[in-house]
């Protein structure tokens, strides 16, 4: 019960600061939470739709309308909150998908820790939790996405395109928050 107000107190929290950025975090005052004293909600939104992501990438493809697709085997998108926070990242994905590829298995990594292997079947969101000791001092995680099976337009459907595709992001979202 203490996690559900807890997970209430820091989502009225995030509403509250408004933010579109872990970077306007100093901007958001702390909440009392019964049994955990205060709590700093952290929020970041990074939008794949626009040109600008808001946070470090690679291995994806040029914006487009819908988001980015994956162009490599290795992807990797580094994300930052409050420092000595646990948070978690949702990832808004969809596949590359035809007739060869129905489905894509990506493993996630953090800092070079295996965390999870999703495999994807069509638009879902996929979520990574992070622990205090998986995230650096100044807040920010590095997290890789490796395509196991990415397949070029061109092996797939003859498109003469050779990217290596497997999935696109539309938006990844930071949400957590810091006892302190």
């Amino acid at each position: 019960m203490k996690k559900f107000f807890c997970g209430i107190a820091v989502v009225l929290g995030m509403v509250s600061c408004s933010q579109k950025g872990a970077e306007q975090n100093a901007n958001c005052s702390s909440i009392e939470v019964a049994g955990l004293g205060k709590v700093k909600p952290t929020f970041a939104y990074y939008d794949f739709r626009k040109d600008s992501v808001g946070c470090e990438i690679a291995g994806f493809s040029a914006r487009e309308d819908f988001g980015r697709w994956s162009c490599s085997d290795t992807m990797s998108v580094s994300v930052k909150g409050e420092p000595l926070s646990e948070y978690s990242v949702k990832f808004k994905l969809n596949i590359f998908a035809c007739d060869k590829h129905k489905q894509s298995v990506v493993d996630v990594y953090v800092n070079g820790e295996k965390l999870d292997q999703w495999t994807l079947f069509g638009e879902t969101a996929k979520f990574v939790s992070l622990r205090k000791d998986q995230i650096a001092a100044d807040g920010s995680a590095l997290i890789q996405l490796v395509a196991l099976d990415a397949m070029s337009p061109m092996e797939c459907s003859g498109v003469p395109d050779d990217r290596r595709l497997s999935f696109y992001v539309s938006d990844v979202t930071l949400f957590g928050y810091k006892a302190e």
